[in-house]
């Protein structure tokens, strides 16, 4: 199965991405603190996207019980803690009433209209960062991506499955996360995609028959599933979380070494 033009078109959008500009050197130089925020939400997403629209399938769950935002509090404080020369500073903070404001309910699916607003949430942040004296801000949030090629809007905590024809199918699990690094004394915020990365891993699958990386099974219902599969599930997020504010915080150069070392307990 060929790469069509959107596959190259997102190809390019990940360039682009990657050319988003880090600190300088004076900017890290300067800081001295920093703090986290976790904005994503609570809601496992399910989508099965089968040869035509008339056959799609759609779910979703509340997850708040797999206190995902409190995971990522403490994985980023443990990379913090080992691998980084700025002193840590907790940031107390109510990860679900600002997930309320960020995100935006869409009631189409017009190509390119935002799902998340960073904006109605940026005075906020910055009131946080301010009462805790904290230099930069790192802020990991959720976000989405178009599919271009179906219309469809691939966000959040979402097992995506398309087929075509019965002859292809492609699942995976997708984290689409966003870690947005704010320095408080320049206002500069810089961002990093890895939601990008991981939704091009997905059309590995394009190249090949089948493409099921985390080897998970598709349902209709999120009830449908049982307690070991849902915890499955968790640890898949777990893991894709870890390691995508791991790379992002290497690539801002907010931490450095290897992820091993970074992970340890104290």
């Amino acid at each position: 199965m060929p790469l069509n033009s959107s596959k190259w078109l997102i190809l390019f959008i990940i360039f682009l991405a990657g050319c988003v500009p880090r600190f300088t050197l004076d900017e890290l130089n300067s800081i001295k603190t920093v703090g986290v925020i976790s904005v994503m939400g609570n809601t496992f997403y399910g989508l099965y996207q089968p040869t035509t629209i008339f056959q799609i399938v759609e779910h979703s769950a509340n997850i708040e019980e797999w206190e995902l935002n409190d995971y990522i509090r403490d994985v980023s404080h443990t990379y913090l803690k080992n691998c980084s020369r700025y002193t840590l500073v907790p940031i107390p903070h109510n990860s679900n009433e600002l997930f309320k404001k960020y995100h935006k309910h869409r009631k189409d699916r017009k190509l390119f209209e935002p799902t998340y607003d960073l904006d109605r949430i940026k005075p906020a942040l910055i009131q946080l960062a301010r009462e805790h004296n904290v230099d930069l801000l790192l802020v990991i949030k959720e976000n989405w991506f178009q599919d271009f090629g179906r219309g469809h809007i691939i966000k959040g905590y979402m097992l995506y499955r398309s087929s075509f024809l019965g002859m292809a199918d492609a699942m995976d699990l997708f984290v689409m996360s966003e870690v947005g690094a704010l320095d408080l004394k320049t206002n500069r915020f810089v961002h990093r995609f890895p939601y990008m990365e991981e939704y091009m891993e997905d059309f590995q699958g394009a190249f090949t028959l089948t493409y099921n990386p985390q080897e998970v099974v598709w349902k209709d219902s999120f009830d449908e599933y049982t307690i070991e599969e849902k915890q499955r599930f968790r640890e898949i997020i777990q893991n894709k979380l870890a390691q995508q504010i791991f790379d992002s915080f290497l690539d801002m150069q907010i931490i450095s070494g290897k992820i091993k070392d970074c992970q340890k307990s104290n």
